[in-house]
C-alpha cells in the first residue's frame, strides 16, 4: 500500500446537503521515502443512498497517480464506513 494515512482532515462548509467537502494531508510511502501532500475530496450521496468519492490531489507526488488514487479512495471509504470523518 502506497498511502499510509490521511491526517488533518477538516470539513469545509457546503451549501448542498448531500455533498460534503473535506481537505487533509495524505502520507505516502514511496520507494522507501515518506512524503506528504495536500488533498481535497468530496463525498456525495446519490438518490439511492450510495456514496460517491471525488478526489483531487493538490500536491501530486512523483509517482503514477492511479495506484495512489485507488489507495486514497479505499482509505476514505473506510473512514465513511466507520463514521470517522469530522462532522
Amino acid at each position: 500500500m502506497i498511502v499510509k494515512d490521511i491526517v488533518g482532515i477538516e470539513k469545509k462548509n457546503s451549501l448542498i446537503y448531500y455533498r460534503e467537502e473535506f481537505s487533509g494531508i495524505a502520507i505516502y510511502h514511496i520507494l522507501g521515502k515518506v512524503q506528504k501532500g495536500n488533498i481535497e475530496f468530496l463525498v456525495e450521496a446519490d438518490p439511492m443512498g450510495n456514496k460517491n468519492i471525488i478526489l483531487n490531489l493538490i500536491d501530486k507526488p512523483d509517482y503514477p497517480l492511479l495506484p495512489i488514487r485507488r489507495d486514497l479512495k479505499k482509505i476514505i471509504q473506510h473512514l465513511i464506513d466507520t463514521s470517522s470523518l469530522p462532522l
